[in-house]
């Protein structure tokens, strides 16, 4: 019985061996020329091309090799040949050439060329003299190229190494090196078909696109042993670094090779550069690149030393405050300037910016806040008589057009003939309505928003008011927005004015959602939902239908739940100007720098890490904006400024609460 059963297993895999040695023989193979590269590159495109290198070394002596070119259309039974067999066996072959030109054929049918990315990108590299920071960037280049292309390339590249000292040494020509490429028809033939196969080249930079190839050719060893000193990722199909060396991202910064399309690159180092080294060693790094930019030829010298300066200034503008009190900084900035007796014209700009350093300021320049590719300073201080006198025409125009066009207002904003306030005028907020406090509450926030500098941001800073001070007013100005709702309607004894207090307060909220201050909003939506205010049951239970809907969907919107998801979602669809939510922040950053290291396993920088820092903070600069159109109303303003001095303890809220509406009334 055992027997019967091992042998109709037997007979059943013998079956299922026959079927699948059928369908090798009988379906067509799929093709793999003109066929696009993969992660998953196929075993018989691997086993073609190394079989070919191998047939084409043992046949390297041959002449016209590769100086005969084969029509393609003569090749067509030969890749026939090749595709209709699992194996590349080339022992039936009776023409070498025939398989030089099918190799190069392979390469020039690839719907993307091995190096179309990057051939612009290579060819302005070789005009750079410097030989050291010449390879670095074509190694460079080449680590951005997709995993597969790299390995296929390497391959060639190491044949053509092989193939030319096989010349080499058929010729006899300098037996005392044979690492010396030397240049017969046959090189220089194989060259030149494998660099029209390889790049996208004219007939004006053909002759430096072989010498691209050669360059890669002569570093290939090297390029084999040294460990990977940047890593890339491919984002909206272009390759952006992920990891790097110190050195290797600095260059970057320069980017001299003009392929490099990453715009958030350079204000990720400069925002987070401190996170792995200081500025002092950053300064070194570009004084040194900046030196080599000198040794250049005269053609690529003042485009690469510009460059290098603008760079420097960009950073130097960004940190502008903090290196003016890095006295290390100084001293190296002090000693590269003394170091350039004389600067070419075209840098004078450059130069000028730096020795502002050196020079007395009378006023501290204003952070930098990018907005696309300019920058704007926003004036957070009013400090000359032309903007004192633009904002009292500011709180003319408010106090008339707005106020005493409104009888209820007006009954209730003063101000004397000189526009000077006071901050104990008498604001009554419920007939002023919840709109124009709105728009106070809102000029308000969005000034302390916009003072807030990026690295407040960063290194967790925000933990600590040291290290935060206007984070943290803006934090505080959050918490009193809350303790403010809750205690206006905990003034009211009555409960008909309960009532009308929480009602001002839920319409309150919800304009301030519809002029996109979110963050007002959610202070007012948690006073609102503070216990003791949340147990006045007999004053919820008095409020309209239409109060309780809007209450409801303000609930909705600032819902904890699944990590604010009704939030991020709303404030994505938005192209409004905002003023976000501020504590959600610090909750995605400290996400971000617990969630990933500053190095790599291989001690690389982690650059995606800080691309994801910076790209927070670059959310953040995009809502400090002023953009808001509404006037200021200079008496509201300083009234919803200092409502603090007249607030209810929060320890006493509880206690307040239940006189209002002791256990037992709720339960009548």
């Amino acid at each position: 019985m055992g027997n019967s059963k091992q042998i109709k297993r037997s007979l059943t895999g013998s079956i299922l061996l026959k079927k699948q040695i059928s369908q090798i023989f009988f379906k067509k193979l799929e093709s793999i020329f003109g066929i696009a590269l993969a992660e998953d590159t196929s075993d018989r495109l691997m086993d073609y091309l190394n079989k070919s290198i191998d047939y084409l070394l043992d046949h390297s002596v041959i002449e016209g090799l590769f100086s005969i070119e084969i029509e393609e259309s003569k090749l067509k039974s030969t890749i026939e040949s090749i595709e209709s067999t699992l194996i590349t066996d080339f022992s039936l072959t009776t023409d070498p050439c025939y398989v030089a030109s099918t190799f190069i054929l392979y390469f020039s049918k690839l719907p993307n060329l091995l190096l179309s990315k990057i051939s612009s990108q290579l060819i302005h590299s070789v005009e750079i003299s410097h030989e050291e920071y010449r390879i670095n960037v074509i190694r460079s280049l080449l680590y951005s190229l997709p995993l597969q292309n790299r390995n296929i390339l390497k391959m060639v590249l190491h044949f053509l190494k092989k193939f030319s000292l096989a010349c080499n040494n058929n010729n006899n020509n300098n037996s005392e090196n044979n690492n010396t490429i030397v240049e017969d028809i046959e090189v220089q033939s194989a060259y030149n078909r494998f660099t029209k196969a390889f790049m996208s080249t004219t007939p004006g930079n053909f002759e430096i696109s072989c010498k691209a190839i050669r360059l890669m050719v002569m570093d290939i060893d090297e390029f084999d042993k040294l460990p990977q000193d940047i890593q890339y990722m491919v984002k909206d199909g272009e390759s952006i670094v992920k990891a790097a060396t110190f050195d290797r991202l600095v260059e970057k910064l320069f980017d001299l090779s003009y392929g490099f399309k990453d715009p958030d690159y350079n204000y990720t180092v400069f925002h987070t550069y401190d996170y792995y080294t200081t500025s002092v060693e950053l300064l070194g790094k570009i004084v040194h690149y900046y030196r080599i930019a000198c040794t250049l030829t005269t053609k690529l010298q003042m485009e690469v030393s510009i460059t290098i300066l603008s760079v420097a200034m960009f950073w130097m503008k960004i940190h502008h405050n903090h290196l003016m009190t890095d006295l290390q900084f100084l001293q190296k900035l002090k000693i590269f300037l003394d170091s350039v007796p004389q600067v070419p014209p075209t840098q004078v700009t450059y130069f000028t910016y730096f020795q502002t350093f050196f020079k007395p300021v009378i006023e501290p320049l204003k952070p930098l806040y990018e907005r696309g590719n300019s920058f704007l300073g926003p004036n957070l201080t009013q400090s000359s008589g032309t903007s004192k006198k633009k904002n009292q025409l500011i709180e003319k125009m408010m106090i008339n057009n707005n106020i005493n066009n409104n009888n209820n207002i007006n009954n209730n904003v003063n101000s004397n003939s000189n526009n000077n306030f006071n901050n104990n005028i008498d604001i009554d907020i419920y007939n002023i309505g919840s709109n124009i406090i709105a728009q106070q509450i809102t000029i308000i926030d969005n000034e302390m928003l916009m003072a807030i500098p990026p690295s407040q941001f960063l290194h967790k800073s925000f933990s600590k008011e040291s290290k935060s001070p206007q984070f943290h007013d803006m934090v505080s100005k959050f918490n009193e927005w809350a303790r403010w709702t809750s205690s206006e309607i905990l003034s009211k004894e009555k409960l008909v004015e309960r009532v009308v207090t929480l009602s001002f307060f839920i319409d309150l909220a919800k304009s301030c959602v519809e002029l996109g201050n979110y963050n007002a909003a959610n202070a007012i939506v948690g006073g609102l939902n503070h216990s003791s205010i949340s147990r006045l049951k007999l004053t919820w239970e008095r409020l309209s239908t239409k109060v309780t809907q809007d209450y409801d969907r303000l609930l909705s919107l600032f819902d904890l739940s699944m990590n604010y998801k009704n939030y991020r979602d709303e404030i994505k669809s938005t192209k409004a100007k905002i003023i976000p939510y501020l504590g959600l922040f610090p909750k995605d950053l400290i996400a971000i720098e617990e969630g990933n290291d500053n190095f790599t396993n291989n001690n690389l920088i982690n650059t995606e890490k800080f691309r994801l820092l910076y790209q927070t903070i670059k959310k953040i600069q995009s809502y400090q904006q002023p953009l808001f159109t509404f006037k200021t109303s200079e008496p509201i303003k300083q009234y919803l400024k200092n409502i603090s001095n007249g607030l209810s303890e929060e320890k006493d809220f509880h206690s307040i609460s239940h006189k209002l509406e002791p256990r037992q009334q709720q339960t009548q």
